[in-house]
Order: C-alpha cells, then structure tokens, then sequence
C-alpha cells in the first residue's frame, strides 16, 4: 500500500517574521499598491479568492501587448464576450459563485491580466450585469452567439443592456434638471 503523509508548516509571509505568523493563517496578498513586478509575490485576490487584477481590457492592436502568449490569446479570442446554453454543469458563476446548470444562459466575459492574457469568467444570464466589469461591454451586438441563442435567453440578454440605458438616460435627465435649476 501506499503511505499518503500531509505536513502542515505555519504560513510564511514575505517580510514577516516568522514570530509574528501563526499555524495554517490564511495568507493575504498585497493590495494594488502594494504589488511589485517580482513573478513570485502572489496576486491579489479578495475574499471568495477571485483575482482581482482581471478586468476587460480593450485594446487598438495585439503590438499593445507585452508579452507572445498575450498576443496569442488576443488573436484567438478577439471578442470580449460570449453568450452559450451551458453544455454542462461545470461552470461556476464569477459574480454569484453558483454553478452554472446544465441548459441555463452562461455568459463568458474575456478578462485580462495585468500582461493581457485573455482568462474566461463565465456568468449567469441575471449575474453577468451585475459584475463591474461587464459593464465595458456596450451591447448586446457585442458578445459573440446571440444570434444562436433561444429567444428566452436572447431577451435575458437584451434586457440587461435596456434596463442599463435606462439607468444612464434616467441619471442624465436628472443632472439636466439639477443644470437648469442653478
């Protein structure tokens, strides 16, 4: 047979002295401010352990990009969301964290990273407008598939980018009214 043997070492933290860590702490990553360039200090993630330096990113050209693989994975994936009926179970939601059933509306929004790596986050239909970062994405003409969605996913879709509208146009009557008061 085989012998599984797990140690568990205190947590080490970069600059901390190793008094001041305690046994199995989770370890925190450096704020935005506090990053270097240094590849082995961890990226910052919050409190469910998304990385929080994903967002949508949009650039002119891939000769923007630093890196090869960067270029590489803009050129594969040109677009900046995708719309689906999930093919399974797999998926778990970035926003709500739930999974994504099998048959339901899934959202794939095309985040970067700080190199413009392309990474997929995949969203619930009702979830996907209320992540901060799909709010970069202008129209439902936008995302990639809408044309092959049933017509219940597709107004799911459309909604979301009619309700914002209207939350943009109701926000700018009101600052019209406020400019013609003073």
């Amino acid at each position: 047979g085989t012998i599984l043997l797990l140690i568990r070492s205190p947590a080490v933290l970069v600059g901390v002295p190793s008094s001041q860590t305690m046994p199995h702490s989770p370890v925190h990553a450096p704020t935005p401010t506090q990053m270097t360039a240094d590849p082995h200090q961890p990226l910052p993630r919050d409190s469910t352990g998304s990385y929080l330096h994903l967002k949508l990113k949009r650039f002119a050209s891939p000769s923007e990009l630093r890196t090869s693989y960067a270029r590489q994975t803009w050129r594969r994936t040109p677009h900046d969301a995708e719309a689906d009926v999930a093919p399974s179970a797999r998926s778990k939601c970035r926003q709500c964290h739930g999974v994504i059933e099998k048959g339901d509306l899934r959202v794939r929004l095309w985040l970067q990273c700080h190199e413009g790596c392309k990474n997929s986050a995949y969203f619930h239909g009702a979830c996907f407008g209320e992540y901060p970062e799909a709010g970069k994405v202008e129209s439902a003409g936008e995302i990639v598939g809408m044309e092959q969605l049933p017509d219940e996913e597709r107004k799911i879709l459309e909604g979301i980018f009619e309700e914002r509208k209207r939350a943009v146009e109701g926000d700018n009557s009101r600052t019209k009214k406020r400019s013609r008061r003073t």
